[in-house]
């Protein structure tokens, strides 16, 4: 092969990385039509307050500011008619209070674990709220997914729930765990509660489904489960998909596909009377130190308290994230073709490969920085990251400047 068709080859191979680029961006950036939610608002939503930076329900000494959780809530009474808790410590305690101030009702939950005093603050706490606010607080879901983490044998669970029953004999006991663990231990819980708390996650399940499939899934599970345990009455207490994070198999974690979920599944269960709770409120950073990115964007409202889409209309993936790849774009362009005009004036590289390979190098880079910015969790981990990114844009020049020199080597050739 000549130098010539080579280097027609080279540029070719550019083009069509410019063109992928602008093709990937366009497509991020553009609003698809999804169906409608049913209804103006969503009926409940999981609300855990440590949404902020540096904030975890690990930290024992925190507490969470009444005015934080004031806003939280203004925030999610525009979408939902209620709010599902896991504690009430840490400032949850005065959820029951600012709910009944936007006129939401409460699932509140009482959290159990090893820790018997632990137990016994949740237990004496959640039961008084129940008395003190029995038209706000729907129920009691006491434990959550706590044999599931080997925290409690059924046998002391059923002596919790009973505890709590005598406490606060007017408001309906539950017990929340995923729906095959219900299952499992159908027999010996019951009828230890008035209802059934089962968490179905098609995101997370062995056989992971296709979020075009999830909503039905999700409500098919629901009726299995109820006739397996008899028609024992159930609540869907964890049901979502998240935004962002690794694909499982067929179920890539998009905002789209988020917000597909949630209007097609609240769709679906209007229409078959299925009682649900959306997982979750705001998106959780802390949860990325064990689950993996993806464990961070399960919120309907980001970490910042931004609605991530409406419940009506086309949804974009990224509208943000394509304006900056075109800016980046050509600041790269203005950059490199300002080092090549330095050098070597005005030559017809600078379009032939100058402004294809900006084009990719810009796309590629905020592509890699909206990684980073979703994915990293400490100083360290935007450190090295972001020396690659130096590196990828050091990459792009060294190739812009290495294919110069070949094609002025191949000039020279064939003058001689």
């Amino acid at each position: 092969m000549s130098s010539w068709l080579r280097m027609r080859s080279v540029y070719l191979v550019l083009w069509l990385f410019a063109a992928g680029s602008l093709v990937y961006w366009y497509r991020m950036g553009q609003p698809q039509s999804i169906a409608d939610a049913a209804g103006e608002k969503l009926d409940c939503v999981s609300y855990s307050p440590f949404h902020l930076p540096g904030q975890t329900p690990f930290d024992r000494e925190l507490v969470i500011t009444p005015a934080q959780i004031e806003a939280d809530l203004r925030a999610l009474s525009q979408q939902f008619g209620c709010v599902r808790t896991y504690s009430v410590d840490q400032g949850l305690d005065i959820v029951p209070s600012l709910a009944q101030k936007f006129g939401m009702q409460v699932w509140l939950g009482i959290w159990i674990g090893r820790d018997a005093a632990i137990n016994e603050h949740e237990i004496a706490l959640g039961s008084r709220l129940a008395r003190e606010y029995p038209s706000v607080i729907r129920g009691l879901i006491v434990g959550n997914e706590v044999l599931m983490r080997r925290e409690q044998t059924p046998a002391n669970l059923r002596s919790i729930l009973a505890d709590v029953r005598s406490r606060a004999p007017a408001v309906p006991i539950s017990y929340a765990d995923s729906w095959d663990f219900w299952l499992r231990y159908q027999h010996k819980m019951a009828d230890a509660v008035s209802f059934a708390t089962i968490h179905i996650l098609p995101f997370w399940d062995d056989d992971t489904v296709a979020v075009a499939d999830a909503a039905h899934y999700v409500a098919d599970t629901y009726h299995k489960v109820q006739k397996e345990m008899g028609g024992k009455p159930l609540l869907i207490g964890e049901t979502g998909w998240p935004s962002y994070g690794r694909q499982r198999q067929d179920a890539p974690a998009s905002l789209r596909g988020q917000a597909q979920f949630i209007r097609e599944f609240s769709a679906v269960a209007r229409a078959d009377d299925i009682p649900y709770n959306i997982i979750e409120a705001f998106d959780q950073p802390w949860k990325r130190r064990s689950e993996g990115a993806v464990g961070g964007y399960w919120g309907i409202f980001s970490a910042d308290s931004q609605a991530k889409f409406p419940l009506r209309g086309p949804v974009a993936e990224a509208p943000e994230w394509r304006t900056l790849s075109w800016l980046s774009m050509t600041v790269l362009f203005v950059l490199f073709g300002f080092l090549h005009w330095r050098r070597q004036g005005w030559g017809g590289s600078l379009l032939s490969i100058t402004l294809p390979w900006s084009v990719f190098g810009g796309a590629a880079s905020v592509a890699y920085w909206r990684d980073m910015w979703m994915t990293n969790r400490n100083w360290l981990e935007w450190s090295y990251s972001s020396l690659f990114a130096l590196a990828l844009l050091c990459a792009c020049y060294g190739f812009i400047k290495g294919a110069r020199l070949k094609t002025k080597s191949s000039s020279a050739g064939s003058v001689l």
